[in-house]
C-alpha cells in the first residue's frame, strides 16, 4: 500500500490541472476574455489532437514511475516518468520519510533533508508539521525541490513543488485516501529527448486499496502551463480552470486507464479547444500508449476531431469540420505522432 502509517503518514499522489478581472477609472468592471476558440480542419486536426491527449496522457498514466517503490515496468518508467502524479508522490514520500526522525511533538515543527534520487541528482525536502501532531495531516505543508534528479537513466527533474495537505489522510486497512494541493513553480523535466516545463496550481484526491489506485485531479483557478519541446513539437499548452482527470492504475503494473474532461489552450493551435472522454483511454501498464478508448476534441462550430485507439502503436482520427455530427473523414496513425 502506498500510505504507509510510520510516524507519520508517508503518502502518493498528485494532481494535474480564468479569467482576469479588474476595474476601470469609472467603477466598471473589466474581464479578459478566455481565448477564441478555433475551428478544427483537416490542415490542423493533428494539433487539437495533441492539444488535448498532452492535457491527460503526459501527466497521468504513469504514476508508478517515480517514488514509494510502486510496481512499473521499464517501458513504463522510459515513456511517462514525467507524470507529475509520480513527482506529487516522490515528494511527498522524501519529505516524510527522511523528515520523521527529526520530528519533535510540539506545533510549528519544520524540518528539512535531502535525499539521494536513485540514478543522480537530489531531492531537498522541507515538511512543515503544522500542529506539531507528528503526521501528515490537513494545514501541513510539504517543499520539495527537485536538482538534476534522475530516477531513470533517460529523466531528468529540476525546479520545485509545493504540496498542501487539503484533509486529514485516511488509512482502513488495505484502503487509504489523500487529498492534496500543488503548486508547480517552474518544474523542468527532460526524459528521452522531451521536456515539459510546468507552472500552476492542481488539487488532487487519490484512493488506493492496495489493488487499484483511482485519482481524481481538478485544475484550480490558477491553472497550469505546460510547455513542451519534443521532435516535431513545440507548445505551450494552458489548462483550463476545472479541468478534470481521472485516472485508475493497477498496483501490480498490469493497467491503466486516463479519461480528461475540460478546456484546453494550445499556443500550436492557436486556440482553445474542449476536451471530453466518453470511453477512457487504457491499456496495460506496461506500454506507453494506450490500446482502447476514445476522447474527442471539440472546436469552434461544433467542429470536432475524434481520436479512437486501434492498438498500443496506432489510433484513428476522424474529422467533423463543419459540426454537423457526421464524420467526413478518417485517418490512422502512430501514437507516437500525438504524444511525445
Amino acid at each position: 500500500m502506498k500510505l504507509h502509517l510510520t510516524p507519520i503518514v508517508a503518502a502518493s499522489t498528485l494532481a494535474l490541472l480564468t479569467a482576469c478581472g479588474g476595474s476601470s477609472g469609472d467603477g466598471a468592471t473589466t474581464t479578459t476574455p478566455p481565448p477564441a476558440g478555433v475551428k478544427i480542419t483537416s490542415a490542423n486536426q493533428t494539433s487539437a489532437a495533441r492539444a488535448g491527449l498532452d492535457a491527460g496522457l503526459s501527466m497521468a498514466m504513469a504514476q508508478g514511475a517515480l517514488g514509494s517503490g510502486a510496481a512499473a515496468s521499464p517501458a513504463a518508467v522510459a515513456g511517462r516518468a514525467h507524470a507529475l502524479t509520480s513527482l506529487v508522490r516522490h515528494a511527498v514520500d522524501s519529505a516524510t520519510r527522511k523528515t520523521a526522525a527529526g520530528l519533535d511533538a510540539h506545533a510549528a515543527v519544520l524540518s528539512s533533508a535531502n535525499e539521494n534520487c536513485a540514478v543522480g541528482g537530489t531531492v531537498s525536502s522541507s515538511f512543515d508539521d503544522k500542529d506539531g501532531n507528528l503526521m501528515l495531516s490537513a494545514g501541513d505543508v510539504i517543499t520539495a525541490t527537485f536538482s538534476q534528479c534522475r530516477d531513470s537513466s533517460t529523466s531528468t527533474i529540476n525546479g520545485t513543488v509545493v504540496i498542501t495537505v487539503a484533509a486529514n489522510p485516511q488509512v482502513n486497512g488495505s484502503n487509504s485516501q489523500l487529498s492534496v494541493n500543488a503548486q508547480f513553480q517552474t518544474l523542468a523535466v527532460t526524459d528521452t529527448g522531451s521536456s515539459y516545463t510546468v507552472n500552476g496550481s492542481v488539487s488532487v484526491a487519490e484512493t488506493d486499496n492496495d489493488v487499484t489506485t483511482n485519482t481524481a485531479i481538478t485544475i484550480g483557478s490558477g491553472g497550469l502551463s505546460l510547455v513542451v519541446a519534443a521532435t516535431g513539437l513545440n507548445d505551450t499548452i494552458t489548462l483550463g480552470a476545472g479541468l478534470a482527470v481521472t485516472t485508475t492504475t493497477a498496483d501490480d503494473g498490469s493497467f491503466a486507464a486516463v479519461a480528461v474532461n475540460g478546456s484546453v489552450t494550445s499556443s500550436a493551435l492557436g486556440g482553445t479547444v474542449s476536451i471530453a472522454t466518453p470511453i477512457a483511454l487504457s491499456g496495460p501498464g506496461s506500454d506507453a500508449y494506450p490500446s482502447a478508448g476514445q476522447m474527442v476534441i471539440t472546436g469552434a462550430s461544433g467542429s470536432k476531431v475524434r481520436i479512437s485507439a486501434v492498438s498500443n502503436a496506432q489510433a484513428t482520427l476522424e474529422l467533423d469540420a463543419d459540426g454537423d455530427g457526421s464524420y467526413e473523414s478518417s485517418s490512422t496513425v502512430a501514437w507516437s505522432s500525438l504524444v511525445p
